[in-house]
């Protein structure tokens, strides 16, 4: 290399006085590299999973809670009844939720993959009630 061809003025090579470290490349293992993102891809859909199961958990307690919480008037004959709405909110709030469930395991991990797991569930949850009340506002359950 170049820094060994300079010779100093009292007959010592400069690569003499400051040794060269030696880099060793090492070879890239692609395996280890497509199984990391492979595994990146998982927890993240493991996290949306989460948030998903939670959000529409948390849509059928509201579905069943929200008429004892809230009277409401007979409407008998007068437009869906309460499993379809709750089945319509459902893929409605879907959205929210797997997003929540993303978003909520994107948190850092500090506390492991265990508390990455309760806040997608948390955010999932976070994210759909709003979605959830507001549909059954609106259809008057």
């Amino acid at each position: 290399m170049l820094i060994t061809s300079f010779v100093l003025s009292d007959g010592h090579k400069l690569g003499d006085i400051m040794p060269q470290k030696k880099y060793q490349q090492h070879p890239v293992n692609l395996s280890t590299q497509n199984m990391a993102i492979i595994q990146k891809i998982v927890n993240h859909i493991i996290n949306a999973l989460t948030g998903w199961i939670i959000g529409i958990i948390t849509t059928l307690v509201l579905g069943f809670l929200w008429l004892n919480v809230i009277p409401v008037m007979d409407r008998t004959g007068q437009g869906p009844g309460l499993p379809t709405v709750i089945l319509i909110l459902i893929l409605m709030a879907s959205p929210f939720s797997i997003l929540g469930g993303f978003f909520g395991g994107m948190i850092p991990k500090e506390g492991g993959r265990k508390d990455q797991a309760i806040y997608a569930a948390i955010l999932g949850a976070f994210l759909t009630t709003p979605v959830a009340l507001f549909f059954f506002w609106y259809t008057g359950f």
